[in-house]
């Protein structure tokens, strides 16, 4: 039994963090087609910032540092929330018209 436990945490741990990879590459990728989204974003990585807020283990799996993220001033308070949530080491605003 103990074993089964010790196995079963650190999958755990790589099944939630995997989530969270695919969860935040979806909300990138989500706006990508424009002419069918409600939400113009530009997105900004910056490789020269070298602070790593990411865990080691999300950018094996492919995640990414996002610097800023600007939404277009339509956007509703949910959605700015959604991508605050998303990617808390980011600026998040809306554009001002």
């Amino acid at each position: 039994m103990i074993v089964v436990t010790l196995v079963a945490i650190p999958l755990g741990y790589a099944g939630w963090q995997a989530k969270v990879v695919r969860e935040r590459a979806s909300l990138l990728n989500w706006e990508n087609d424009l002419s069918n989204s409600p939400v113009h974003r530009q997105v900004i990585w910056d490789e020269r910032l070298n602070h790593h807020v990411i865990p080691w283990f999300r950018m094996r799996l492919g995640d990414q540092e996002v610097t800023l993220i600007e939404l277009e001033d339509r956007v509703d308070d949910a959605t700015v929330t959604i991508y605050k949530t998303a990617f808390p080491e980011a600026n998040v605003y809306r554009r001002m018209p």
